[in-house]
């Protein structure tokens, strides 16, 4: 997330800024930067820590998705795909397809009454083409 505390100046300047400067002020060049952070930044956690599932993989920070997803595959660790405006799009999830990977349909639900609903993750996931054994939480659609 965003708000995230970053435990030096340099991880808040290579997380932080470029991707401000990179995306929320469209300035072109920085992107590759952030995305290159923030891809360095997930891994490092995916390798360092026990991570059972990753939320909303794409939400704030843009990541390289095949990098990320291949360390999943590695660590057996959950990509999500939720109903949220922080989802993974067809395309992106088409992309790591034939990795080993496993997915879970989410909601991310902020409000009570949008809990369970995943109409559009699982739209999602048929789309992509991923295999939907692969969703740890769906069964047979």
């Amino acid at each position: 997330h965003v708000l995230c505390r970053m435990k030096n100046l340099s991880s808040y300047i290579n997380i932080h800024l470029w991707y401000l400067l990179g995306y929320k002020l469209k300035i072109k060049p920085f992107r590759k930067l952030s995305v290159r952070h923030a891809t360095k930044a997930m891994i490092n956690a995916l390798e360092k820590y026990n991570v059972n599932m990753i939320t909303h993989p794409m939400s704030n920070y843009r990541v390289d998705l095949m990098k990320v997803a291949q360390v999943c595959e590695k660590t057996g660790t959950i990509l999500e795909v939720n109903n949220s405006r922080c989802k993974l799009n067809s395309e992106e999830l088409s992309s790591i397809k034939e990795l080993d990977i496993k997915i879970a349909a989410g909601s991310d639900a902020h409000k009570k009454e949008n809990v369970g609903r995943c109409d559009d993750s699982l739209r999602i996931i048929k789309e992509s083409g991923i295999d939907i054994s692969k969703a740890v939480n769906v069964e047979k659609m």
